[in-house]
């Protein structure tokens, strides 16, 4: 009996520590003072994207005021009640004064959206000093191979440090960007948003220094933008537009071109043979893409393309190819394009830092291809890629080409590295802002 006793006596004592124990635990839990977590400056693909533009936008504006640029990532909120006709709303951060508000309309890349943005961050009134008809531009973007882009970006470049506020020379980099963009052939990985953004960015200023113009290279551009977003109907209205009574040979060309792409109707090449290189690329993807390897290899022998040419490759062998087209590219796609990198990184005027850290094999000349930083929050060039890594190669980066496009500093004539350099790396020779 008094075992017994003793016991429970033990039992209720544990009981009773069991509970006050409880008990304080969840007090203890009740009375944590709660804590918030930051958030990010962007959380979905949408306001990215706004973030992506505005931050480009903002880059021209330093440049153009003679400002130091902000390297924060522009925060970007989405409004959560929107009434038609607009589809979406962001709040815009515009450092200490008070955020804008960006109203989407009709598509996420619309540079209507961002005019008001841009005239509030550039200012200022237009440059019409080069407002003539850019021949040598439109005649370069018919043959548009990398050599040739990244020719025109060093003369759009140099032209645009010396007139930043030209709506002229804004609506030929969107173009010259919207050429770089159509070349990507990545198959299932082809991503052209980052220069797609850069390229509204240009086209916002545009509008907002010369709001009336009509200049042939901004309804090109405007027209290659509704390509690239997939706004068929209204890219084939722009484009008809432009053809009406239109006598400038490239400008048909490249007009035929954008066509042939949001279509994918090849037979708009009537004779493929003498056609334009780049009606030859869209005529030859569209075959590929609407019936596949034999009707676009049948085109390429009839242009009597050089199989040597890395874009065929592009188009035909990178997404989904057949057996006659492995035999064909199979052995020539990887040279091609790392002959392509190496050509174009010979263009700046500094070897890479460190060329030991590259393989002996791994391409024909001290090279690089294109930055391995996906963040949106700036370019590095006036007509818009980021800056590039002195010495990685990035093989689908490289084989989009997107390497034409890279390394100009906004601040003065020289070249820079990377970016946002790893840790304990220089910034590149101008000592600019990364």
């Amino acid at each position: 009996m008094t075992r017994t006793l003793r016991t429970l006596t033990l039992g209720l004592l544990i009981l009773t520590a069991a509970c006050l124990t409880s008990f304080q635990f969840g007090r203890s839990e009740t009375t944590r003072p709660a804590t918030t977590a930051a958030r990010a400056p962007y959380t979905t693909e949408q306001e990215w994207i706004i973030s992506a533009i505005a931050a480009s936008i903002r880059n021209i504006g330093a440049f153009a005021n003679g400002q130091r640029e902000d390297e924060t990532i522009v925060a970007v909120v989405e409004t959560k009640e929107v009434a038609p006709p607009v589809l979406a709303s962001f709040s815009v951060a515009n450092g200490a004064r008070p955020p804008h508000t960006v109203s989407v309309r009709d598509y996420m890349w619309s540079p209507a959206a961002f005019t008001r943005l841009a005239g509030d961050f550039v200012g200022g009134t237009n440059d019409a000093s080069a407002d003539a008809l850019d021949v040598e531009l439109l005649d370069a973007l018919t043959a548009p191979r990398a050599a040739t882009l990244q020719q025109q970006n060093v003369r759009l470049s140099a032209a645009m440090r010396a007139h930043p506020r030209s709506a002229a020379l804004h609506d030929r980099a969107a173009l010259l960007l919207a050429s770089l963009a159509l070349r990507e052939s990545g198959g299932l990985l082809s991503d052209p948003r980052q220069v797609m953004c850069r390229m509204t960015a240009h086209l916002a200023v545009a509008a907002a220094l010369d709001p009336r113009s009509a200049s042939l290279e901004r309804q090109l551009a405007r027209a290659a933008m509704l390509v690239l977003v997939n706004r068929q109907q209204d890219a084939i209205a722009g484009l008809d537009t432009i053809g009406r009574g239109n006598a400038n040979m490239s400008v048909r060309a490249l007009a035929r071109a954008l066509r042939i792409r949001t279509t994918k109707d090849w037979r708009l090449l009537a004779e493929p043979a003498p056609g334009t290189f780049v009606e030859q690329r869209e005529a030859i993807r569209a075959a590929k893409l609407s019936i596949g390897d034999s009707a676009a290899l049948r085109l390429l022998r009839a242009v009597r393309a050089s199989e040597a040419d890395p874009d065929w490759a592009r188009v035909i062998f990178h997404e989904n190819p057949k057996v006659e087209a492995g035999q064909m590219f199979a052995s020539l796609v990887i040279p091609g394009e790392l002959a392509e990198a190496a050509s174009i990184r010979a263009t700046y005027p500094a070897p890479p830092s460190s060329a030991a850290q590259l393989p002996a094999t791994s391409m024909t000349s001290p090279g690089t291809a294109r930055h391995t930083d996906v963040s949106p929050r700036r370019s590095g060039l006036s007509t818009g890629a980021h800056g590039l890594p002195p010495h990685s190669v990035t093989s689908r980066q490289a084989s989009s080409a997107r390497a034409a496009i890279t390394g100009t500093c906004w601040r003065c004539p020289t070249k820079r590295g990377s970016s946002r350099p790893p840790q304990g790396r220089p910034l590149g020779k101008c000592g600019c802002s990364p």
